[in-house]
């Protein structure tokens, strides 16, 4: 084990330093440097301090909780995160006005990442099935072809050997068929085919994976703000967002993987590299199905030309979902997704309202009838949006600069009609609001927080106090009023 980590450190360390010198090369001469020379020594100075605190915070805040802090301790977990909060608000605010440079802020950011590799995820137990599946697939086993119980069931002597009765235990989705897209099971055989009888050596490759994503949206985020002559520092926004931090890399969760090939495709479209788009969308795509969503708007954007754009993603798609391909994969995926959308509840916000509505009513949950609904509600939304634009292939064109704004709005449309919204699904909103004016995603990222008070020790069995949600959505609200006011 300690030899395998030794290899994968030296080689990481070679992409670090790679990383650092185009970063460096990126961000000299920017515009946080001319600030910083404009300033007074003086009140350079007397910012230092607080600064210098601010960062403590961030790093104090974040440490905690993604190593000491499980997720049944909702005081302390609250705590920390309050705490990480300030910090990270106060050194976006510092390093902005030229205090320090934002080079300083992307390293801090990629530190806290790095440290996080090396963590067990504490605030979700979702890599018990990353390692199951992974171990499936090296095992030469399908992993949609059967759910978990159907192997400790019938469990016969090769498989003990692998699928061993801890990883069984801490699996969450026991009798569920798993849901996740060729990608991913990529990533979890190759982390299993390396430590093939270690959870943790496992999880270590994992999330060095998402590391290299997470170093990729960073630097992608940061060359579209440089293209757009956008405010250098919304790099910040995401590099050193908590609640990204800790989920992505921290957590363990695949968003980090759709994030870097959705930036991959938006910038290479803007490029003018339409055919690499289609290859970085379906990466995205095979990573999570979400990205399909935002397809429309390139339909009427590029008119004749996206036929060509979606052969190409059909074709990258077939091949990237080719090793899945099984009479019984589509049928238990969709099996998997249905239980998802019609039985899944967590954390909602528009149905909640209209499962209230259904009690009152007919006195009964109505999830079977409005998710229907409101998923044409969002499918309306977008064909509504998307229809407005103006079409165009030249990728200088100034509403391309716009297209990170109606992806945010689908995708925020998608969340609010959704019956389940964890507090992860959020950093693909951070990720897109960093190319935009658009700032309540921010606000989103630490109310959402609040939603883990509810696994708090002494709630077993589990049930959503909706309070929080109450807290979370109103304060959303009111902080998107708040800002609409000011403008």
């Amino acid at each position: 084990l300690g030899s395998r980590f030794s290899v994968l450190g030296s080689r990481f360390s070679v992409l670090g330093s790679r990383f650092s010198r185009r970063i460096y090369h990126f961000y000299q001469n920017e515009e946080t440097l001319q600030s910083f020379s404009t300033q007074s020594f003086s009140t350079r100075a007397a910012a230092i301090p607080a600064t210098i605190l601010a960062m403590l915070l961030l790093v104090g805040g974040v440490i905690n909780i993604g190593f000491f802090t499980p997720r049944e301790a909702s005081l302390p977990l609250m705590l920390w995160f309050a705490m990480a909060t300030v910090g990270y608000y106060w050194t976006w605010r510092s390093l902005a006005s030229g205090i320090f440079s934002i080079r300083l802020g992307i390293a801090i950011g990629i530190a806290l990442r790095l440290m996080l590799v090396f963590s067990e995820p504490n605030l979700s137990d979702d890599y018990f099935r990353f390692v199951w599946d992974g171990r499936l697939t090296t095992h030469g086993i399908h992993p949609f072809l059967e759910l978990p119980s159907h192997y400790i069931q019938h469990m016969q002597e090769q498989y003990s050997t692998f699928l061993t009765a801890d990883l069984y235990d801490g699996l969450n989705s026991k009798n569920y068929y798993t849901v996740y897209p060729p990608v991913l099971q990529a990533i979890f055989a190759f982390a299993t085919w390396l430590f093939p009888k270690s959870i943790y050596g496992s999880l270590v490759v994992m999330k060095l994976v998402l590391l290299c994503c997470e170093m990729g949206s960073i630097y992608l985020i940061a060359k579209w703000l440089k293209h757009f002559k956008r405010p250098q520092s919304n790099v910040l926004l995401y590099a050193l967002n908590p609640l990204v931090i800790l989920e992505i890399v921290g957590n363990l969760h695949f968003e980090g993987v759709m994030i870097v090939g959705l930036l991959l495709a938006m910038w290479w479209l803007v490029r003018g590299r339409w055919q690499l788009s289609a290859i970085g969308m379906s990466i995205a795509v095979a990573a999570k199905l979400l990205p399909l969503m935002f397809l429309p708007f390139l339909i009427f954007r590029m008119r004749w030309k996206s036929v060509a754009y979606f052969a190409i993603m059909g074709i990258s798609l077939v091949v990237l979902f080719a090793p899945l391909l099984h009479p019984a994969f589509l049928e238990n995926l969709s099996s998997s997704l249905g239980l998802y959308f019609q039985h899944f509840e967590f954390n909602a916000s528009v149905h909640y309202v209209l499962r209230w509505i259904g009690y009152q009513i007919v006195h009964y949950n109505i999830i079977t009838y409005s998710s229907p609904v409101l998923s044409l509600v969002v499918l309306l939304g977008i064909l509504r949006r998307a229809g407005q634009e103006p079409t165009t292939t030249n990728p200088t064109a100034p509403h391309w600069q716009r297209l990170p704004m109606h992806f945010l709005f689908a995708l925020t449309l998608f969340y609010l009609c959704s019956t389940t919204v964890h507090p992860w699904y959020i950093t693909t909103l951070v990720a897109l609001a960093t190319l935009t004016h658009a700032r309540y995603p921010m606000l989103w990222s630490v109310l959402i927080f609040l939603t883990y008070i509810n696994y708090h020790i002494d709630n077993d069995p589990f049930q959503e106090n909706l309070w929080i949600v109450a807290v979370e959505y109103i304060a959303l609200l009111g902080g998107c009023v708040y800002v609409d006011t000011k403008k």
